[in-house]
């Protein structure tokens, strides 16, 4: 594959794709449009959507891109509201992801920490994403329609349903990052960095440091693409090799897009924190935790968090009559601490809430079972 729209030549259903620029902005979102208003003539901005139409806007996860969803789009496609009609299906690029434009993003950094609290530091880092997320709806006259977003895709679309929640007539999160509260007595890693072994203190250093996984790729040359094929070969086994091929090249053809922007959501929405040791009866809820990653030291057990957990957030600002869904599959490692994620008040006792689990499926549930994900999807926008 030489680009990244490679993926896109395997959606059966027709669709329109183009990069929106709303007025006054240098910067465009690359945006996909399925069962939306006909091409007119040869401007392919006109009419991209049509507004009165039930819609579904799709957004993807870090380091990522629309063109994930390639299997899923004519599962989609077929998707009905509660009166029979055709369900417009909308999926983007966040800003500075993907091929969507890519201004300049402020990284976490102590230059930039100065003369700002750690609240301002982190609304900053969503505003990027959520306020040209937007701008790009006012442009395209999007009055309302149903969310959902992948990972922290998730994560940003709860975000701006917290901001613009007029806007929603629902909310899908699927295996959404940053749902749990920081774990008791936890502290960021960085406070007991000198307990640390030297390779975990290198990786801490690397961190701060903003050196994120695109800049791996990008640093390992020509060998990058074939190091990113193994990745998804693992992540993927049972997938056949033309797919693993095919989401390999997209990966690697959008970690090597410059210039470097979306990518520092990394550090400066993410944090590592340490948990303490606890005794051996609660070791493996430790072990399930809801990190990203979970590794082990002398000190505890650390892993990757939301500097602001979303959670609680949800759970306080959203409006009693909103539906939101979430998806996580069976064998998701972001559903690891099921009893920390189940018993937020977002899901225990919100009664608009609904909690769904996908069969055979991990992170990236979507892919790993294309046709449970879509009709979980589709029970979610049947009140458009």
């Amino acid at each position: 594959m030489t680009n990244p729209s490679e993926s896109l030549r395997h959606i059966k259903t027709p669709f329109r794709r183009h990069l929106v620029q709303p007025k006054g902005q240098s910067w465009s979102i690359n945006t996909l449009v399925i069962n939306g208003p006909a091409s007119q003539g040869s401007d392919e901005s006109a009419n991209l959507i049509d507004p009165r139409r039930p819609t579904l806007v799709l957004t993807h996860g870090y380091g990522s891109g629309l063109g994930f969803f390639y299997a899923n789009y004519d599962h989609l496609a077929a998707m009905r509201d509660s009166l029979g009609r055709p369900v417009q299906i909308v999926a983007i690029d966040w800003l500075g992801m993907g091929r969507s434009s890519r201004p300049l993003f402020e990284k976490r950094s102590r230059s930039s920490q100065k003369g700002k609290d750690d609240e301002q530091l982190i609304a900053a880092a969503e505003d990027y994403f959520v306020d040209s997320f937007e701008t790009w709806r006012e442009e395209l006259g999007l009055e309302t329609f149903a969310l959902a977003g992948h990972s922290l895709g998730g994560y940003l679309s709860g975000c701006y349903a917290l901001k613009h929640p007029q806007r929603l007539t629902s909310l899908t999160l699927i295996s959404p990052f940053g749902l749990p509260a920081h774990p008791q007595a936890s502290v960021p890693l960085g406070e007991v960095s000198k307990q640390l072994p030297l390779a975990q203190r290198l990786f801490l250093s690397a961190w701060n440091n903003n050196f994120t996984p695109q800049w791996v790729l990008r640093g390992m040359g020509p060998y990058g693409s074939k190091f990113a094929s193994r990745v998804v070969a693992r992540r993927f086994p049972a997938m056949d090799t033309n797919d693993q091929s095919l989401i390999s090249n997209y990966l690697y053809n959008l970690s090597t897009l410059r210039p470097a922007a979306g990518e520092y959501a990394l550090n400066a929405l993410m944090e590592l924190r340490m948990v303490p040791v606890q005794p051996t009866s609660h070791y493996e809820a430790l072990e399930r935790s809801t990190g990203e990653s979970r590794r082990s030291s002398n000190a505890g057990t650390f892993g990757l968090f939301a500097r602001n957990p979303l959670g609680v957030r949800l759970g306080q600002g959203l409006p009693a009559h909103m539906p939101v869904n979430i998806l996580f599959g069976d064998n998701d490692w972001m559903f690891g601490n099921r009893n920390a994620i189940v018993s937020l008040d977002l899901i225990a006792r919100r009664k608009k809430t609904k909690l769904t689990v996908i069969d055979g499926a991990g992170h990236h549930l979507y892919l790993d079972n294309p046709g449970q994900f879509a009709d979980s999807v589709n029970a979610s926008v049947r009140s458009l």
